[in-house]
């Protein structure tokens, strides 16, 4: 693995400071949370640590905020296709039955939760991301969205450096920043560590007496809560 060189640091470091003096107060908090390598470009991503209740900085644009699926065209059948003949009457003694009969499958969309809200979750900070380390050249990435956590757990696709790249075909729900953000979550969230003694169990709890039953399901969902997350 690569290492970050001394001019590299430095770059990196003027590049703090320049967020820091656009973004202004609003941000409590900078720091750079790391590289991720791609085919033609790689990615510098810094995380920002932001005051409550205050919107997204306007000096830092967000391009992808309002990005929506576009609707697919639609879907014309292959002429050599075996059921596109039959269909047409195009093979010798096919009853019409074989269109009529066949099983139907009655198509359930998955459940689509909204995405948490900024401040919460996976979304608690906002990422900057950068090419070239340029002052201009920093954008905002989007809020991360459930559905896009899932598939990113089931999908291994190298990054190409270009943003608006379409994963349509790797079943992806959005474009190359979508998969990059969906991955910082992850990472994220399986490299986050606590000190220890950070979290107590509350003696007073324990004293009403709560059941072995309880507990296990506490613990349970805790642990469902991060394989999902993961």
């Amino acid at each position: 693995m690569d290492s970050l060189g001394q001019e590299e640091l430095t770059r990196i470091w003027l590049a703090l400071r320049h967020l820091r003096k656009v973004l202004g107060d609003d941000v409590s908090k900078l720091r750079f949370w790391g590289k991720i390598f791609g085919l033609n470009s790689s990615y510098y991503i810094i995380e920002a640590e932001f005051q409550s209740e205050t919107d997204p900085s306007p000096n830092i644009p967000g391009p992808w905020d309002d990005w929506r699926f576009s609707k697919s065209g639609p879907k014309w059948p292959d002429p050599q296709s075996f059921f596109y003949m039959i269909k047409n009457r195009r093979e010798r003694d096919t009853p019409d039955s074989l269109m009529t009969d066949l099983p139907k499958v009655v198509y359930e969309p998955p459940i689509r939760y909204p995405p948490e809200s900024r401040g919460t979750g996976l979304n608690k900070w906002d990422y900057y991301v950068s090419s070239s380390l340029g002052e201009g050249d920093w954008v905002r990435l989007p809020s991360v969205r459930p559905e896009q956590i899932v598939a990113a757990r089931n999908l291994v696709c190298l990054f190409t450096g270009d943003l608006n790249r379409n994963l349509k075909d790797f079943a992806f729900p959005g474009l190359e920043v979508h998969y990059l953000r969906a991955q910082i979550a992850r990472i994220s969230s399986g490299t986050h560590i606590s000190p220890s003694g950070v979290f107590e169990i509350d003696e007073e709890l324990l004293e009403e007496g709560v059941s072995t039953l309880y507990q296990k399901l506490i613990m349970y969902g805790f642990c469902a809560t991060l394989k999902v997350i993961s």
